[in-house]
């Protein structure tokens, strides 16, 4: 048999001359072999890559879903996507329906709905410093989302209650993406805030009846 006269292998790299004398048509290079034994020869060329994706798409949506492929399906990788082409919301769901179509029982689905209220969640604060003028002082450190809201339901609530806020430093950010400081949510609220120290001006105010008068009902309450 004739050596070949091919020069370049279908990978594209140069047949070296001992392969050529054996009449090989490959380069002998192992990734080349690789992708020949794998039927991925052309793996490195993008309009190959390409190809291939979108026949495996629609392999995936043929096995999936059947001839009629992914109708009503927004993402492929979605574990939930199955069930909601055949309009449900879970495979558990897809499982019980046919389960009773198969025992003959005509149900329906997601037919009703129920209203019903959400009971409030009783929470309890108890706050660090006790002023004499009616003046409740919260020493903050991280002053995080559950601390702002929760302060922000006391202002709601307890309109007339003197609550301050004393941070170890106003000027730190309330999250990493936000340009809001602890100084700044505290003006948004309407809640007075010192740096490190409770200000002489705090102790020096005149007293707060309206904030002692709650404080007092608070203290029985607790007793």
């Amino acid at each position: 048999m004739p050596p070949s006269t091919s020069r370049v292998c279908e990978c594209g790299e140069p047949i070296p001359a001992s392969r050529r004398l054996h009449c090989s048509k490959k380069c002998g290079d192992r990734a080349c072999e690789r992708r020949t034994r794998t039927g991925h020869r052309w793996q490195n060329d993008h309009a190959y890559r390409e190809n291939n994706k979108a026949k495996n798409k629609e392999k995936y949506h043929r096995e999936m879903y059947g001839p009629g492929g992914a109708a009503g399906v927004t993402h492929a990788k979605d574990r939930f996507a199955k069930a909601r082409a055949l309009g449900y919301r879970s495979g558990l769901e897809v499982k019980i329906a046919r389960e009773l179509e198969e025992a003959g029982v005509k149900a329906g689905y997601e037919t009703v709905t129920i209203r019903y209220v959400i009971p409030e969640r009783a929470s309890r604060y108890t706050v660090d410093f006790v002023l004499p003028n009616g003046i409740l002082a919260e020493t903050k450190g991280r002053f995080l989302t559950e601390d702002r809201k929760k302060h922000r339901l006391l202002r709601e609530q307890y309109p007339e209650l003197d609550v301050r806020l004393v941070f170890s430093n106003p000027d730190a950010l309330i999250g990493k993406r936000s340009k809001t400081t602890y100084a700044k949510w505290c003006d948004m609220i309407g809640i007075p805030y010192a740096a490190k120290s409770i200000p002489q001006e705090w102790l020096d105010e005149p007293p707060n009846k309206a904030s002692l008068a709650i404080i007092k009902r608070l203290t029985k309450e607790k007793a």
